[in-house]
């Protein structure tokens, strides 16, 4: 069996990293940020005000939800909230249902799963991962989907959308521009 010699692997590697990184960075789409009530939320845990999708980053797995159609004439935005441990953080004005998303705690397991409802056709999507868990203990970690009512107090706010890509750095000054 061959080897790579070392002195190739160094830049073979830097080749697959500046490649791969160059790729990912093509397909991202940002996702704004923004807050309901006082709690901030982070990218991707709310729907833009009015409809739209979004993706949220949870225990290395992505969880998509749209708020789009006859959904809009009830919902003016949906959004991921902590529901434990703790006391839950969805604020007064919003209804929860039509997801969730569950993490064991690592000393008890690594089961996991992420639930969400299409809230058009009612269909759901699932997603699990893991093998087991204390089922004492579990769920450990849960955020639950909660959609706010059209009216109802502590409304989204949403921040402005992220650039695409961010504008070159003025090294040496940029001459008043």
């Amino acid at each position: 069996m061959k080897h790579i010699p070392p002195r190739w692997l160094v830049p073979l590697v830097l080749i697959t990293l500046t490649v791969g990184s160059k790729t990912w960075a093509q397909s991202f789409t940002p996702v704004p940020s923004g807050s309901a009530g006082n709690l901030m939320l982070p990218s991707g845990y709310i729907t833009p005000s009015g409809g739209g999708s979004s993706t949220a980053l949870f225990q290395g797995h992505a969880a998509t939800f749209d708020l789009y159609g006859s959904a809009l004439q009830y919902w003016d935005a949906r959004a991921w909230f902590r529901a434990s441990p703790g006391p839950s953080e969805v604020p007064a004005g919003w209804v929860t249902g039509g997801g969730s998303m569950s993490q064991c705690d690592p000393r008890q397991g690594d089961l996991g799963g992420i639930s969400v409802q299409d809230l058009v056709t009612y269909a759901w999507t699932t997603q699990s991962w893991g093998t087991y868990c204390n089922m004492i203990f579990y769920p450990n970690f849960v955020m639950v989907s909660a959609v706010h009512p059209i009216g109802n107090p502590n409304g989204p706010i949403m921040r402005p959308s992220l650039p695409a890509e961010a504008p070159p750095a003025c090294i040496h000054g940029c001459g008043g521009k």
